[in-house]
């Protein structure tokens, strides 16, 4: 299986008390996650928490009371019904005082409510905000919708706060123990690792069982055109990878969940990077399915030449180290060397492990040429040193298969003066 799921308190402020000093917060979970801050709000304690990960685990930084929200309890539902919606949203940007009116405070932070999921539910309104307030308007008790911080707090949060920063607003936050947090996040992780591994290995009926009957995509693709297009590329190009990695986690009131994770995607027809989200709902069974999908593309050059390097730095230890197991294994069954094959290629290599020692190999001036998706031509500069024999030259490898599961099909060598 190729699926890889690669599955100090800030101001001196403390934790508070009813928050038991090993519980976790239950709301975000991370694996091989970069530093990253979140906001979650529990509405019907009128709190909010600024939240880091940290060793994959989420550790409150700060919280905060007397938060303001919505006039009215419940999620939101409709343009004007004066409630805070509840799910896991996204800040867009910030716009500073200096161009707010005088209610909203030192800033705001606009939030893409409605997100994809809610347009799917035809919820509907608009500027849902995370916002100061105004410090003359004593009797303000309550927004429109939005969630108001005294401001500040908002001067904190500007400090911590960017473009693309999650928001959890849910009924209430969870606390849990470590080992309840540890059971919670196996679950979470393994229902997007069988996801994963169901579109990885052709599993049609198990895929369509992860899809939620009112699923929608950022295409606007239905269920049953999602799973139309899954089926079709199975036939079409059977042999495909899956990675995901810096995995981050958003749960709100126990029935959604967002996975946001960088994918790589290699199949025949194209090798693609980029940030993905999938929304998950429960379904009528009481089984959480997938609502929704949204894909945020990048350039796969970068991430294609971080796994050629990786790749060539497990090739040159294997070298150096004289491992002719692990040497081979960097090689495809069908290689050629001017006119050799693997097994005369095993032959040779096994002679010049035997005989040479203190192996050093130098590389330098990588280029990386892609000749379709998963068939790439790389080539260096090599310096090899031993203690009887030393030489320099170009060297090229034709690599096949996807980034991260190469073999080495061809290799060449050019002396340098």
């Amino acid at each position: 299986m190729r699926v890889r799921v690669l599955i100090g308190l800030l101001l001196g402020v403390a934790a508070p008390a009813a928050m038991a000093a090993e519980s976790v917060v239950g709301n975000a979970f991370f694996h091989n996650s970069p530093a990253q801050q979140m906001v979650l709000v529990e509405k019907d304690a009128y709190s909010a928490y600024l939240v880091e990960a940290e060793n994959d685990r989420p550790r409150v930084v700060k919280r905060f009371d007397q938060v303001l929200m919505g006039a009215n309890g419940g999620d939101k539902l409709v343009e004007g019904d004066k409630r805070t919606p509840e799910g896991v949203y996204y800040i867009q940007r910030y716009i500073p005082s200096t161009s707010l009116a005088a209610m909203y405070g030192a800033g705001a932070f606009p939030l893409n409510y409605p997100n994809i999921v809610d347009r799917i539910e035809d919820k509907t309104g608009y500027g849902i905000w995370l916002h100061g307030v105004d410090e003359d308007d004593e009797d303000k008790r309550a927004t429109k919708g939005c969630v108001a911080f005294d401001n500040s707090n908002l001067e904190v949060l500007k400090e911590a706060l960017d473009i693309g920063t999650p928001v959890v607003i849910t009924k209430d936050a969870e606390f849990l123990s470590p080992a309840r947090y540890q059971e919670r996040r196996a679950d979470l992780f393994a229902r997007l690792k069988g996801f994963l591994s169901a579109w990885e290995n052709n599993d049609f009926a198990a895929l369509k069982s992860y899809v939620h009957p009112d699923f929608r995509n950022a295409q606007g693709e239905d269920a049953e055109a999602y799973l139309a297009q899954k089926k079709r590329l199975m036939d079409l190009y059977p042999q495909r990878q899956v990675d995901a990695d810096h995995i981050q986690v958003y749960k709100e009131n126990g029935h959604r969940v967002v996975y946001d994770f960088d994918q790589f995607y290699c199949a025949a027809n194209v090798a693609a990077y980029g940030r993905k989200r999938l929304y998950f709902k429960q379904g009528e069974s009481g089984r959480p399915r997938l609502m929704a999908a949204e894909y945020f593309p990048r350039a796969a050059a970068p991430e294609i030449l971080r796994r050629v390097k990786d790749f060539l730095a497990g090739w040159r230890r294997s070298w150096e180290n004289r491992d002719l197991g692990s040497y081979l294994d960097h090689y495809a069954a069908d290689f050629t060397h001017n006119g050799a094959d693997l097994e005369q290629w095993r032959t040779y290599k096994k002679g010049v492990f035997q005989r040479r020692s203190n192996i050093q190999v130098g590389m330098e001036h990588l280029w990386v040429r892609r000749i379709r998706p998963n068939r790439y031509v790389v080539g260096f500069d090599q310096r090899f040193r031993s203690d009887d024999y030393n030489d320099y030259g170009v060297k090229t490898l034709v690599l096949s298969g996807c980034p991260g599961a190469f073999e080495i099909s061809a290799e060449y060598w050019r002396p340098l003066p």
